[in-house]
């Protein structure tokens, strides 16, 4: 056998050109993007960012638990003194794991108030007389999947699962058919189909009404095959759990993603852990689905007889509903979309069972630029509903007296105001307005579960549409910390007011306090006054120890003091021993507060 010889020159040649390739790909940039949007950072990156925020002497951070997969759940505490027990606030990022979004802002937030603390001395003297804990991702396995191709939105973390309960184990998930890197849906056409196109836009698919004479054409599906053969088209993915569905109010049995049951998980485990283990947390504030603030919650006083509460109590709807006054004041976004029910979710489960008070909102959605004309600033809400009802009429009649019969046959070229489908035509809009490709158009495939019939892959790329660019969380950020930093002067504020102490005869004294709140919210909420999880916050009198104690305690609990001056005036019958003390002291403290004092001398009204 003959071998061609290579002259050296050509060795070296190929080796220096082979080199420059390898060093010219580790040069590049992974901007191959590895994240399904700009500028989002994983969770090697993310744990990066998190260790430069500590080099602030406000900052620490610590681990809560490992998730399944071995990440760690990361809590960043700002304080002056973290072993100090303040009154916290507890901050969690995005309860909903495919919304990396409230990771990124949650962790923003943090970063800007670490920028303020160094050069405002209120800010200093917030973080001295508070804590900020601050949980950014609380379910990181489930948010990589941001990180992972084909991309798809998932919510559930890896925990192995048979949903469909035939014995087998994720054996079902989702494919990408069309290999364009995204897990879509797939619409397949057939005369039972419940889906139609909507008439102004054949991109949205909206449910068939029979009683409109409406005949669906599509059955839509999650794309990929049936790789078990059972007729129903991946149903067992791969995983899991969702965090927001695993906690104990309003658990949903047996659902899909809430787990084999309530706190399975360690993600869960390790935030209500936490929480249990730190009473002095007041309030919760979480960029969740299941928004109080843009949409805040509703007291239902036939309800709230019941044994089990499921709705906000009457006692706390005005102090819910003024915090979200001051919210909905500093979003800069409006038109909030509607909030999710909440069955299983971290928010209800930290008014309802937790007893603390409890604020969402989303961290970011979608927004159209205004087109209409402005409203009228000086009519009323029902003069403004009824101009609204009088226009839609007068349009909705234009429309009717315009068309053809031809012309109904056709696709329509004017809009026919059908509501349905009115979302997706909104994130279509702002998909366009902002340069985002971030839909697929249905593209016709051969799928071998369905020979025979038309199948087309196609629709939202979901990440895109509940992950903005990330240059458009910057305005975000200061309304964010300006509201944290409110709600956390809001927190109850106690005084000693008033202390009078009178000589009864025989060695009797009567002693009589006068206790006040002058913060905004009640010592505690009614619901954790009902459900018994807050500590309860105490009085105590310092006297001799050999006080005879005729009527209460040395030390005794003091019940809930409502917020604006709320009051409580506490008596004590005592009999001193040989000798009365100079002066009483009395204090007033538990985990939520700060603890105060006042001394009085026994001969005089005040010291």
């Amino acid at each position: 056998m003959k071998y061609r010889t290579i002259k050296p020159s050509w060795i070296i040649y190929s080796y220096l050109f082979i080199c420059l390739l390898f060093f010219s790909y580790q040069a590049s940039p992974v901007s191959a993007q590895l994240e399904a949007v700009a500028g989002y950072r994983d969770f090697s990156q993310y744990e990066t960012r998190l260790e430069k925020l500590t080099m602030s002497p406000w900052a620490t951070m610590k681990s809560l638990g490992k998730t399944r997969e071995g990440r760690d759940i990361w809590l960043l505490t700002l304080s002056k003194d973290e072993e100090a027990t303040k009154p916290a606030l507890f901050v969690l990022g995005n309860v909903k794991a495919s919304s990396l979004v409230g990771r990124e802002l949650c962790f923003m937030v943090a970063d800007e108030l670490l920028n303020q603390v160094e050069e405002e001395k209120s800010i200093q003297q917030l973080l001295t007389d508070h804590t900020i804990y601050f949980v950014p991702c609380p379910s990181p396995d489930a948010s990589e999947a941001f990180f992972q191709k084909p991309y798809q939105a998932k919510v559930e973390n890896t925990r192995p699962s048979d949903t469909d309960r035939d014995g087998a184990i994720d054996e079902d998930p989702a494919e990408d058919l069309n290999q364009d890197g995204w897990i879509t849906q797939m619409r397949v056409s057939e005369a039972s189909g419940e889906w139609m196109s909507h008439p102004d836009d054949v991109r949205v698919l909206i449910k068939a009404n029979p009683g409109k004479d409406e005949e669906g054409k599509f059955t839509l599906y999650i794309e990929g095959k049936d790789n078990d053969q059972d007729e129903a088209w991946n149903e067992d993915g791969s995983g899991g759990t969702n965090f927001n569905q695993n906690f104990t109010f309003a658990y949903p049995y047996f659902d899909q993603y809430a787990g084999p049951h309530q706190v399975s998980e360690p993600e869960t485990r390790a935030i209500i852990d936490f929480l249990y283990k730190h009473p002095e947390v007041v309030a919760c504030f979480s960029f969740a689905p299941e928004d109080n603030l843009m949409h805040p919650w509703k007291a239902d006083r036939n309800a709230e007889k019941n044994r089990i509460k499921k709705t906000l109590l009457t006692a706390d709807v005005d102090y819910f509903d003024w915090i979200a006054k001051k919210y909905q004041k500093v979003q800069p976004l409006k038109k909030a979309p509607s909030a999710s029910s909440g069955e299983g979710s971290f928010v209800r489960w930290a008014y309802f069972h937790f007893g603390r008070w409890s604020f969402a909102s989303p961290a970011w959605w979608i927004t159209l630029s205004e087109v209409k004309e402005e409203k009228k600033e000086d009519a009323s809400e029902e003069e403004q509903e009824q101009e609204d009802k009088n226009s839609h009429e007068e349009k909705e009649k234009k429309v009717e007296e315009s068309e053809s019969e031809d012309s109904k046959k056709e696709e329509r070229k004017d809009p026919s105001l059908e509501k349905r489908g009115k979302e997706d035509r909104d994130r279509l809009k702002w998909l366009k307005e902002n340069g985002i490709d971030g839909f697929v158009s249905w593209e016709a495939i051969q799928h071998p579960d369905f020979p025979g019939q038309k199948v087309e892959v196609g629709g939202f790329k979901t990440f895109l549409i509940e992950n903005p660019p990330i240059d458009q969380l910057e305005e975000l950020v200061v309304p964010h910390v300006n509201f944290l930093k409110e709600l956390l002067q809001l927190f109850p504020d106690m005084k000693v007011n008033q202390i009078k102490i009178d000589s009864l005869g025989k060695g009797v004294t009567k002693i009589e306090v006068e206790v006040l709140n002058q913060g905004y919210l009640p010592t505690m909420s009614e619901m954790g006054r009902i459900n018994g999880i807050p500590y309860p916050l105490q009085i105590e009198l310092d006297l001799p120890k050999d006080t005879l104690w005729i009527t209460g305690h040395r030390r005794q609990e003091l019940r809930v003091l409502k917020g604006k001056g709320g009051s409580r005036t506490l008596t004590w019958l005592v009999r001193f021993p040989d000798q009365s003390p100079e002066e009483i002291t009395v204090k007033v403290f538990g985990p939520s507060i700060h603890p105060v004092s006042k001394t009085q001398k026994l001969n005089s009204e005040k010291k």
